[in-house]
């Protein structure tokens, strides 16, 4: 490496530690000395490495970086701030009210973030989809990745990690942030690592080991070698070790043994300033000699040249805007019910039939799943297109990261697992990196409730609609039929943001006629009647009906609703059935509370409808073995069930 070239990287990295301390200096207290530690790998990425364009934050053809140890967020701002992505004023809203410098990346507040990650073990899922997805469309962009030694104590890194080799993502370059602190100590009081250049090797990984982390031209030079190791036929993720100092430039931070987020003392701290700006002026008088040269790093932008305010709104608002879905499409259902108490063909055929004519009409579909592939009847689909399908191990967290991150690249995921892992065990990646992130991700949770069967109580969700209504903007369905089914599954292949549904693997009692059609955020009225509505869901939309026709037999008028639609949800329907029924009852295979009938109870509250009201479902009970049929029988989730509740509590 020429001198100039390492006097420049030097530059950069001084430039960007004394933005770094005038931001956290202004606010008063931060995550100042983790961000410091990562600053001469952001000085190489941004200085050297990463093809990217700051005028034009979302260019297609960039290189991308995940901070996923998003605390050090200040220092990134400060890097994009002095690289033009944004005004430098900015840096001084850091954490403030409203601010786009929030202590967190967040996609959607910053030009130049990549994806959104501040809770540990997420950021590195999503960078591990966005270098499939790249490697997968033929590109050569590379994804860099940052995280904290201290990070790597949550479980999803390491799934991630086992991901990239298992891919054999050689676009993916893992950058550990060695510093030996986390928030409560020295790491190796916390969980002791062993030494990680050698996990990394044994998890199979092309590593470079750096002793000083903090020289950008030992990061330089390092980059440069895996990029020629790659062109000479590694197909192994990369990963440098960078053993930095937490709070390096900050000589009294250095030494402290607690400094994850601290109370700035303000001498203290402009003395820190004043001698890195030495330093700096030191390294600048020294470039002067090389001015006649050719510049080998890509230095600050004019301030005057940076994007302006407006430039930055509206480039956040064109992302905001695609987020999620808002308003309900005006067309109306058509449909014709058939219900005669058969079964429809098995869901698992219908899933294969409709990957297959999704993938026909478009090859920016992704099937993920874990370890279920051949449970969700798409094993052939596999080996059809095993270029749209996503094998990610009994990894249900590392799997919703993945989806996230091919969402960003223009991929189209839909992930299947059980229903209690699609929710319960992967629920904050569904919230944070996918739903606040506003990436779209459709999610499909199988075997709903006692439709578990001889899984277990430890496989049986009923909690499931109440976690998925909870994240703000979610679309929520729950399925009762098999053309349902299928129309569903296409019409949410372009929906915008996070979506999650529940059915069955297994056959439902045919309802509607083949030809029928559905809109989300609509309900679908089968029956109308005086006596009591039954709004039901999902597998108990066709015990609702059975249940209609035994009371109708009886002389009783009674209506029956399918709100598949949980959310957006058909308050239209919930209305107009208090005005026209005497009594409405919700009936869901789920918990009663958090699912349907609180979501229908809250409707006719808000708006003020006196008619008598019941839940009706699982009272508040984990599951259990046993058939389907046993176990609607034990909840009382049959026809027969439903018919004895209503005559008690509604028609006696």
């Amino acid at each position: 490496m020429s001198r100039k070239k390492d006097l420049q990287l030097r530059e950069l990295a001084l430039q960007i530690r004394l933005a770094l301390m005038d931001e956290i200096m202004h606010l008063g207290f931060g995550h100042l000395s983790g961000s410091l530690s990562i600053v001469d790998a952001l000085a190489v990425l941004y200085g050297e490495k990463m093809r990217v364009r700051y005028q034009q934050p979302d260019w297609s053809e960039r290189d991308y970086l995940v901070v996923s140890k998003g605390h050090a967020g200040p220092a990134v701002y400060a890097t994009l701030a002095l690289k033009g992505f944004f005004p430098r004023s900015w840096l001084h809203t850091l954490n403030m009210g409203g601010s786009n410098l929030p202590s967190h990346c967040d996609r959607t507040k910053t030009p130049g973030v990549d994806m959104t990650a501040g809770s540990l073990g997420q950021g590195i899922c999503a960078a591990c989809g966005i270098a499939l997805g790249l490697k997968r469309s033929g590109s050569k962009q590379k994804v860099f990745c940052i995280v904290g030694d201290g990070e790597l104590d949550e479980g999803s890194c390491w799934e991630a990690i086992m991901f990239a080799a298992a891919h054999q993502l050689n676009n993916f370059y893992l950058i550990i942030d060695e510093n030996n602190k986390q928030l409560d100590g020295d790491t190796k009081d916390i969980l002791k690592h062993l030494d990680l250049a050698v996990q990394m090797r044994d998890f199979g990984f092309n590593v470079k080991n750096l002793p000083d982390g903090n020289n950008a031209t030992a990061i330089s030079d390092s980059i440069t070698e895996i990029e020629n190791d790659n062109l000479h036929g590694n197909t192994k993720p990369n990963c440098l070790v960078l053993h930095t100092i937490k709070g390096k430039g900050y000589k009294a931070l250095e030494e402290m043994k607690l400094n994850h987020h601290i109370q700035v003392k303000q001498e203290e701290a402009q003395a820190a300033y004043e001698h890195l700006a030495e330093e700096l002026h030191a390294v600048q008088s020294e470039l002067q000699q090389y001015r006649t040269e050719a510049d080998e790093v890509k230095g600050v932008v004019a301030e005057s040249e940076a994007n302006s305010e407006e430039f930055c709104r509206s480039y956040l608002a064109g992302i905001q805007a695609n987020m999620y879905e808002t308003g309900v499409s005006a067309a109306e259902p058509e449909f014709s019910v058939v219900y005669d108490g058969t079964d429809h063909v098995p869901n698992k055929d219908n899933f294969l039939s409709v990957l297959r004519q999704m993938r026909q009409d478009d090859p920016k579909i992704m099937y993920l799943d874990a370890d279920l592939i051949n449970s969700s009847g798409a094993y052939k689909f596999w080996q059809e297109h095993p270029e749209n399908v996503v094998e990610c191990g009994i990894c249900e967290a590392n799997m919703i990261g993945v989806a996230a991150g091919l969402s960003l690249v223009g991929y189209k995921p839909y992930c299947h697992t059980f229903g209690p892992f699609a929710s319960r065990r992967c629920y904050d990646h569904a919230f944070i990196s996918v739903a606040y992130a506003g990436n779209s991700v459709r999610i499909f949770g199988s075997d709903e409730g006692v439709c578990a069967a001889y899984n277990g109580g430890t496989h049986m969700p009923f909690e499931d609609l109440a976690l998925y209504r909870a994240v703000p903007h979610a679309t929520v369905l729950d399925i009762s039929d098999g053309v349902l089914f299928k129309q569903a599954l296409l019409q949410i292949k372009d929906r915008k943001g996070l979506t999650y549904f529940r059915s069955t693997r297994k056959s439902f009692k045919r309802i509607y006629n083949d030809e029928a059609k559905f809109v989300i955020g609509k309900a679908n009225i089968l029956h109308t009647g005086k006596d009591v509505t039954l709004i039901a869901c999902g597998l108990m939309v066709g015990e609702a009906y059975a249940a209609m026709q035994m009371l109708e037999k009886e002389g009783y008028s009674v209506g029956v609703i399918d709100m598949w639609t949980l959310k957006p949800l058909d308050v239209k329907a919930i209305l107009h059935a208090a005005s026209t029924s005497n009594a409405i009852m919700t009936v869901e295979n789920h918990n009663v509370i958090g699912g349907l009938g609180d979501a229908v109870a809250a409707c006719l509250a808000e708006n003020s409808c006196a008619v008598r009201f019941k839940k009706y479902g699982v009272n508040d009970e984990f599951g259990q073995v046993g058939t389907q049929a046993w176990l609607q029988k034990a909840y009382k989730l049959t026809a027969e069930d439903i018919v004895a509740y209503v005559k008690k509590h509604f028609l006696g």
